[in-house]
């Protein structure tokens, strides 16, 4: 490596990126979502995927990083500043320039200021009828495992939505548990490469929302401030989570155990939800119940000026009071007799780490394909 020095400054050249690749494979083990896939399987290809799996490649190039599924991809150019979206089914692919995507966000938060009002303004008159606490706990389990080959280390981390009637003095909660086998950085050759990617690309956009001012900014007083709490402990906490992420195991539901964190279900051992025959001939039963109603209510509206949430807020209030509860399929019974109801399992892995050399069409729009403007520049113009 040369160095110079030009009027009493030493310039040291930019070290380029290695390149670098990998697989990340989504699968819904448990819960609703793979009882669907189940029932469903047989007539959408994208429901089997569920189960099956999702597949997308990361592949890095110098300054250029592409995310690759087989029907769209996403490539970042820290060069040319810029997000380019890619359809392969289309044959297409708009690009956005990191400015724009910035105006663009900032703009969509213009428009939201009224609607980001209400939303507090609802906020507030619920929180006089009910009180929500949060809670967060990050452990190292001291459980580990080689996976891939690579050794990882578990770290569970679990989040509690707790909500409490005052009126009544009840309250119920909801879970999210993640359990997150965790490597060394230096264990997977190639991803300090991928961290300084992504370093580069944050400091990239932090100028960009510096300069124009935080497009984020005004959400923050719309969160609960134990919500703003909890976040602020997480990042106390993540100092647990920092290190290559190989294996996540999601689990949303209620009373979940952090012991079972690590258990992954058989898709095959979840009950069928409804087929789409069944869900179809529901539809028709509740359209031909409801038909008089909307008829009715869609004259009312009319009349107050063509008000026709008017009448959809009806039709929901009385669904509330009239419909029966939906019908608890056999496996939350189980779960629920057991203590432990699991509505989402999700398993995220990644693997086919490699440093081989990537090729310029994973990081390239592929020849032939025709450029559309991309749907946030169409926003910026309106």
């Amino acid at each position: 490596m040369h160095r110079k020095i030009i009027g009493g400054v030493l310039l040291i050249p930019v070290t380029l990126l290695a390149d670098f690749s990998y697989t990340t494979t989504t699968r819904f083990t448990g819960g609703a979502l793979a009882g669907m896939s189940r029932a469903l399987g047989g007539l959408s290809k994208n429901m089997r995927k569920l189960t099956d799996g999702m597949v997308q490649t990361v592949a890095l190039k110098g300054n250029r990083m592409a995310t690759i599924d087989e029907n769209n991809a996403t490539i970042v150019d820290l060069d040319k500043e810029t997000y380019t979206h890619v359809d392969f089914q289309k044959k297409t692919y708009s690009v956005i320039s990191f400015a724009e995507m910035e105006a663009a966000m900032k703009k969509s938060m213009e428009k939201m200021k009224g609607k980001m009002k209400e939303s507090e303004e609802k906020r507030q008159e619920a929180s006089n009828q009910a009180e929500m606490d949060f809670k967060l706990d990050i452990k190292e389990t001291g459980q580990r495992r080689s996976i891939a080959g690579i050794d990882t280390k578990e770290v569970v981390m679990l989040i509690q939505t707790i909500v409490k009637d005052k009126k009544s003095n009840q309250s119920g909660a909801m879970d999210m548990m993640n359990s997150i086998w965790v490597a060394e950085p230096g264990a997977v050759p190639g991803h300090k490469e991928l961290d300084e990617f992504n370093k580069k690309l944050g400091m990239r956009m932090a100028r960009g929302l510096a300069a124009g001012g935080n497009p984020m900014a005004g959400m923050q007083g719309m969160l609960d401030p134990k919500m703003m709490d909890a976040m602020r402990k997480a990042a106390e906490e993540a100092q647990k989570l920092q290190g290559v992420h190989v294996m996540q195991i999601s689990k949303f539901g209620t009373q979940l155990d952090p012991a079972t964190a690590s258990q992954v279900s058989n898709p095959k051992d979840t009950p069928e939800g409804p087929t789409a025959g069944q869900v179809a001939g529901r539809a028709a039963e509740n359209a031909a119940g409801n038909q008089a109603e909307k008829q009715a209510l869609g004259r009312l509206g009319g009349r107050l000026g063509g008000l026709g949430g008017l009448g959809g807020f009806g039709r929901r209030k009385k669904q509330k009071e009239e419909d029966p509860k939906p019908e608890e399929c056999p496996a939350q019974q189980q779960a629920g007799a057991a203590g432990q109801a699991v509505l989402m399992e999700m398993v995220i892995e990644m693997g086919n780490f490699s440093n081989a050399p990537v090729g310029e069409d994973k990081v390239n729009v592929p020849a032939g394909f025709n450029e559309e403007v991309h749907p946030m520049k169409k926003a910026l113009r309106e």
